[in-house]
């Protein structure tokens, strides 16, 4: 074969291969200016996106100095509730010594209490004697003047 049949079969291979490239180049560029586009696409809506996340940054800052604020406060106040808890464990420590001299005052008004029953109980029973002593003293009174009575009438009968 001779050499320019050759070179045309080439060549003629090479036109045909580059109609296949060629359209599949275009293909892949098309598919390349799309994806382009869609990354620009993205590319603005990101944008969009990091103005909006800016202005969330400036919130959250103006929030954690609002909530640095609020530590400040909640500090003091703790330190208040401190103090506060170290003046009821002195009133908790005063109750306990006045719960113990209550329970000193409840055990001796028992003990009057038990020691003026007992002299109730005595007072009756001296009232009760001294009952009986004013009845027999009655009973003798009445005896001893109808007795006196008796002998009046006795001796002036004599007389």
């Amino acid at each position: 074969m001779p050499e320019s049949e050759i070179l045309d079969r080439i060549l003629n291979r090479i036109d045909q291969l580059d109609g296949k490239f060629s359209g599949k180049f275009n293909n892949l560029n098309h598919r390349i200016d799309t994806m382009d586009h869609r990354i620009d696409n993205l590319d603005k809506r990101f944008d969009k996106v990091d103005d909006r996340l800016d202005k969330m940054d400036k919130r959250f800052d103006k929030v954690d100095e609002k909530f640095d604020k609020v530590d400040d406060r909640l500090d003091k106040m703790d330190k208040r509730f401190d103090k506060v808890d170290e003046k009821f464990d002195r009133v908790d420590d005063r109750l306990d010594k006045m719960d113990k001299r209550f329970d000193k005052v409840d055990d001796r008004l028992n003990m009057i209490y038990d020691q003026t029953v007992r002299l109730t109980l005595g007072q009756t029973a001296l009232k009760i004697d001294i009952n009986e002593i004013k009845s027999v003293c009655n009973y003798l009174n009445n005896e001893v003047a109808r007795n006196t009575k008796d002998i009046y009438v006795i001796k002036n009968e004599k007389n």
